[in-house]
């Protein structure tokens, strides 16, 4: 856990080897939890993530948004991307309804664009 600053978060095991492959071709390698609680433990023990990626669909006790919310809460340089098997079609609580969520599995183009735009270019520095 040296100097990744991405974390996927995804109950769905396949779904997660697939983004984890993509995003280290992409020049980006991730941590990866497979639920709320081992999210909240990687985000504590590595203050270098800047982005994570979370599944709207997580386990029944932790949905995605409320991971997102307490990700804003206790660690606020961190970006939050939502994706769904539904894409814009997931449920949202309210108060989320406009917010954005990725059809998943997020292509590698948007996938490319997605974590340049966050934490810059692959092998480039991006504070």
């Amino acid at each position: 856990m040296a100097n990744e600053r991405l974390l996927i978060v995804d109950d769905d095991a396949d779904l997660l080897g697939i983004t984890t492959e993509a995003c280290r071709m992409l020049g980006h390698p991730p941590l990866t939890a497979p639920d709320a609680g081992t999210a909240l433990r990687l985000l504590e023990a590595s203050p270098g993530l800047r982005l994570a990626i979370v599944d709207v669909e997580l386990e029944v006790r932790w949905g995605g948004f409320r991971l997102g919310e307490r990700v804003a809460e206790r660690f606020p340089d961190v970006a939050v991307v939502f994706v769904s098997g539904y894409g814009s079609h997931a449920g949202r609580p309210p108060g989320e309804e406009k917010t954005e969520v990725l059809k998943k599995p997020v292509s590698l183009g948007r996938l490319k664009a997605l974590l340049d735009g966050h934490l810059g270019p692959a092998g480039g520095s991006r504070a």
